[in-house]
């Protein structure tokens, strides 16, 4: 006899030891979560991916708690909210259910050797980690290893330039950027992250993740979904010792030069400036993005646009610029572009 039972759960998370400017040592961890009813001696699989039991959450009629019309009717109340195409894996679905996520405290530099790697194997788009032997009680938890591997990292530094909300001519706040965040300091910070290369022999799930060196923490964020073979992007802090600012300034306006759908329009070019200082005493790799309404007429220091399918059809379609530059020790740099938009007037 098989069937689906609500309440049992598990919530992964990671140890990444930094072993030297290169290398790192990715520990899993798996905490099973018992809300449902006694196991014994059962074979257990943590699954990696977005499992989809769309009818999980309705009791069969053979369990006699419901008559037939109440049946068909939970079955016509499905879930309509979207939660589970947002989810990145069933990691995160569980934190959401179980929540009982407690941060990883920083163990002796001997943790990660003693690890024994689980069984892994892909089932479909899924892949599953086995324990075998789990005997767990109704209400209890437990811990267990999945896996443990030297992995190779780089240092980055990323910067997306926010924008300040602009107001049309009709006092409309033009948030496009989701920039709501009224501090200038905080729109211009730097992140210091590590981009990490999946050479393990599973996939990551994503998890929150402690970031020691030594038996030193040095952060905590989320490592996103990786496959195998694959690098993501690990937050570390704000790089205080790199500063930013973005200023951005009309220098040009020709008026009343397109008429559309009886307005009129004005072609506006603005020039924008990144400037960035390295106040540390190494090298650093930095990334820079920004996304813009507009056409991009130029862009320094080897700058790449594209045209963005988002909002294609409106009178400003967005773009997006980026950079990937060096910045030596105690460099300062000035990057320029420079677009054009219409204006309704």
């Amino acid at each position: 006899m098989g069937y689906l039972e609500n309440g049992l759960g598990w919530t992964p998370s990671y140890l990444v030891s930094l072993e030297d400017e290169k290398t790192a040592r990715i520990t899993m961890q798996a905490v099973l979560v018992d809300d449902a009813e006694d196991v014994k001696s059962a074979d257990v699989f943590f699954v990696v991916g977005v499992p989809n039991f769309a009818y999980a959450h309705i009791p069969s009629p053979m369990a006699l708690q419901q008559t037939l019309l109440d049946f068909m009717q939970a079955a016509n109340r499905r879930d309509t909210s979207g939660t589970l195409g947002r989810l990145d894996s069933n990691a995160l679905m569980g934190q959401m259910r179980v929540n009982a996520i407690s941060d990883l405290e920083a163990p002796s530099p001997s943790f990660a050797t003693a690890v024994e790697e689980l069984a892994g194997a892909p089932e479909e788009d899924l892949f599953l980690y086995t324990r075998s032997g789990v005997t767990l009680a109704r209400g209890e938890r437990a811990t267990y290893n999945v896996f443990s591997g030297n992995v190779n990292y780089e240092h980055i530094y990323q910067w997306e330039v926010q924008d300040q909300p602009r107001v049309d001519g009709f006092g409309n706040v033009q948030n496009y950027q989701n920039s709501a965040t009224p501090d200038r300091v905080e729109r211009n910070n730097i992140w210091h992250a590590l981009r990490v290369k999946n050479t393990t022999r599973f996939p990551w799930t994503s998890a929150p993740a402690i970031v020691i060196s030594g038996t030193k923490p040095v952060s905590q964020d989320t490592l996103p979904y990786t496959p195998k073979g694959a690098a993501s992007n690990l937050k570390l802090t704000v790089a205080t010792d790199i500063r930013a600012s973005h200023e951005e300034r009309e220098v040009d306006r020709q008026q009343n030069v397109e008429r559309r759908r009886g307005y009129s329009y004005d072609q506006v070019t603005v020039a924008g400036t990144l400037t960035i200082k390295n106040y540390k005493a190494k090298d650093v790799q930095l990334s820079i993005a920004k996304t813009l309404r507009g056409s991009v007429e130029s862009q320094t220091d080897s700058g790449k646009a594209e045209k963005l399918g988002e909002a294609i059809a409106v009178d400003n379609p967005m773009s997006r610029l980026t950079w990937e530059i060096t910045l030596k020790a105690g460099e300062e740099r000035r990057i320029t572009y420079r677009y054009k938009l219409w204006l309704r007037v």
